[in-house]
């Protein structure tokens, strides 16, 4: 589920008009890059969580993404920059409800907070958490317990 969660991202930034650049990872070697095209759609591995209902039928995966773009040193900019950002993340939002009845079986929970000079690159940013259910099938892998 992980890596079609990854290439999900990967298509919604593809297809997508604004965002210029897709990135997966830790989000501390993304401060290493300072090369990347902005507006840019990262999603982080490292704060992936998995969680299990009681009876093992469900279970919920919590992912976060951030969306970044490098903003000129006015307020102004900032402001509209935010307002930018914001758009970009509806419009991620918009696609993963679209996609989700293929995908997951619902999605719980979405929080966003907006970021200022989070990494090396001074950028403006949102960091979103989203948490969803899929349907959980027991013992698909090669070896049958």
């Amino acid at each position: 589920m992980i890596k079609e969660i990854d290439n999900l991202f990967r298509q919604i930034a593809t297809s997508h008009l604004i965002i210029n650049s897709f990135k997966t990872g830790d989000l501390f070697e993304l401060q290493k890059t300072g090369s990347d095209f902005y507006p840019m759609l990262f999603l982080e591995n490292d704060s992936d969580t998995i969680s299990y209902n009681s009876n093992m039928t469900d279970k919920s995966y919590s992912i976060t993404y951030y969306v970044f773009e490098i903003p000129k040193d006015s307020y102004e900019d900032y402001l509209e920059l935010k307002h930018k950002i914001e758009l970009i993340n509806n419009d991620i939002v918009n696609q993963l409800y679209l996609i989700s009845s293929d995908l997951f079986h619902s999605i719980n929970n979405i929080n966003s907070i907006f970021l200022k000079e989070y990494s090396n690159d001074k950028v403006v940013g949102i960091r979103t958490e989203l948490t969803f259910n899929i349907l959980n099938n027991i013992n698909l892998c090669n070896q049958p317990i």
